[in-house]
């Protein structure tokens, strides 16, 4: 799990306890005062209904599973991934392209598996790279309408909690019998906006911000293999080619392996 998401949504949720405990005089029943059943009624189901409205079924389905993609860490290092590809560059040159094809570990990276059994089949570089960039930008659209998913989320949420503002100061204004009750109802009706900002700026944004950056880390290792198996594929020196590959990383973590 991605330590820093975590730190983060905890963190987060507990500034703002802290900030209604703070406000309410430490009393425990502050918190409840924040709680309002219509409210995350009119939020939760406002914001899914739009949902539904803007996206395929499809798309909301991998919500759940696009959130906790969000939370983990990377499970492909750079490194690591650069050592595989010249050790397969390093077998390739010493027992021939074929020999790839034993070679190759259940773990490693289904588009590295599958760039090399295309090398293996004597595909030529041109059709090896256009399948793997077709796959590439698939990839892409993927994740593209995974994070439009998230940022749906973010904007939703804070105009259905201002729309529920907006029904409670209808509601409160309608029975100004009782002046008593304008403070409560008033505090009740801001309390959907409460429920929309913290959605949105807690949880969703960061997680569609997360899921960019994670699809620019998978992006880059599957560029990295798309060249490692070309260089690969045309019988390219392993040191070249991990000197070629380590050019895709920043100067400042490329440095100790240059040096190995």
């Amino acid at each position: 799990m991605d330590l820093a998401t975590l730190f983060g949504l905890v963190f987060g949720t507990v500034c703002i306890v802290v900030s209604i405990l703070i406000g309410g005089g430490w009393a425990p029943a502050a918190v409840m005062d924040f709680v309002d059943a219509p409210s995350i009624f009119i939020v939760v189901g406002g914001t899914l209904a739009a949902l539904a409205v803007a996206h395929p079924i499809s798309d909301i389905k991998r919500l759940v599973p696009l959130f906790m993609r969000s939370i983990k860490s990377p499970s492909n290092n750079t490194f690591e991934l650069i050592e595989k590809i010249v050790h397969y560059s390093d077998t390739a040159r010493r027992n021939g392209l074929l020999s790839i094809e034993h070679a190759m570990e259940p773990g490693d990276d289904p588009f590295l598996r599958r760039g090399l059994r295309y090398a293996v089949d004597g595909m030529d570089r041109e059709q090896i790279e256009a399948s793997m960039e077709a796959e590439l930008e698939s990839m892409g659209s993927r994740h593209s309408g995974g994070k439009r998913v998230f940022d749906t989320i973010a904007g939703m949420g804070p105009a259905f909690g201002m729309l529920g503002t907006l029904i409670g100061l209808v509601a409160m204004l309608k029975n100004m019998s009782d002046p008593k009750a304008i403070g409560p109802n008033m505090a009740i009706a801001l309390i959907t906006t409460f429920y929309g900002a913290c959605i949105a700026n807690l949880v969703f944004a960061p997680a569609a911000t997360k899921l960019s950056i994670r699809h620019e880390e998978e992006e880059l290792n599957k560029r990295i293999i798309i060249q490692g198996v070309l260089g690969i594929q045309a019988g390219e020196n392993p040191r070249a080619l991990k000197s070629r590959l380590l050019v895709f990383l920043a100067p400042q973590l490329r440095g100790s392996e240059e040096e190995a």
